[in-house]
Formats: structure tokens, C-alpha cells, sequence
């Protein structure tokens, strides 16, 4: 009896092992097909690594992994994607990014106002431990390809 229970619950806990994990997506990856696969109208630069307190009020500590792209300045233009250390700093990330797209309308209303258009509404997803947001010239074309990426 106890030889047919055995292998039952090991399978029961591979079962288990497999559907339980979480599901890990390729932040790099993603960066680099955003930046190929839409149009920006500005230069697109990955973020110097000392940043990104300064510019989205991010605490390095909350975050596992990063790509992040901005331009030049003379667009709001910005690529984020972040995986965090869990959904709780995801979450917080997404907020800081929203601040980010305030603070931006705010500097490009009188600076460069044709801009603005950018950052009506620019996709912000938090989905588990990651959070993305791009701001581009096309908030659909970003908004499909993040979904793409979530599918991943």
C-alpha cells in the first residue's frame, strides 16, 4: 500500500512545484523590443544608473532588475520596465512612474508644449513583481506591446 501512496504524492508535488512558480519575464529583452519596435520622435539613451531616485523617486532597493531608456530632453519620451522585489514595491513603482508623467507635463506645458500630447494618458501596467511604462507618440502601439510582454 505504501509504495502506491509514495508515488502519488510525488506526483502530487511536481504537480504542484510546476504550477506554483512564478512566471519570469525578460526585462532587457523587452526594453530593447520597445525601443525597435515603436517610433519615438527623440533619441532614445539607456538611464545613467545613478538616476533613478533622482528621477522617479525609486528606491534602488525595492527593485531586481531594470531597463530603462529616456531621451534626450527635448521629448518626455521613456521606456521603463522594472521588476521589483514583489508586488507590494510593484505597486509602489507604478505610483512613482505616475508622479513621473506629472512632474513631466509639468516641465514640457511651457518648455516644449507640442509634447503634451505624449503624456495625456501613457500606459502604466503593474503585473505581479513588474511595472512598465512607456511614453512614445503612439499609446496604443505601447499599450499592445506591453499586454504582449504580460502574455509573455
Amino acid at each position: 500500500m505504501t509504495k502506491r501512496i509514495v508515488p502519488v504524492i510525488l506526483l502530487i508535488c511536481l504537480f504542484l512545484t510546476a504550477c506554483g512558480g512564478a512566471k519570469t519575464l525578460d526585462v532587457a529583452a523587452f526594453g530593447q523590443k520597445a525601443l525597435t519596435d515603436l517610433s519615438f520622435d527623440d533619441e532614445m539613451n539607456p538611464m545613467p544608473e545613478n538616476l533613478l531616485a533622482q528621477l522617479y523617486g525609486i528606491d534602488e532597493a525595492s527593485v531586481k532588475q531594470k531597463t530603462i531608456y529616456v531621451s534626450t530632453g527635448y521629448t518626455p519620451e521613456e521606456i521603463v520596465v522594472i521588476e521589483a522585489v514583489d508586488s507590494a514595491a510593484a505597486a509602489k513603482i507604478a505610483e512613482s512612474l505616475k508622479t513621473r508623467v506629472e512632474d513631466q507635463r509639468a516641465a514640457f506645458e511651457n518648455y516644449i508644449p507640442e509634447e503634451m500630447p505624449k503624456l495625456t494618458d501613457p500606459p502604466i501596467r503593474t503585473q505581479g513583481n513588474y511595472t512598465v511604462m512607456i511614453i512614445s507618440g503612439d499609446d496604443a502601439a505601447a499599450s499592445a506591446l506591453i499586454d504582449e510582454f504580460f502574455k509573455g
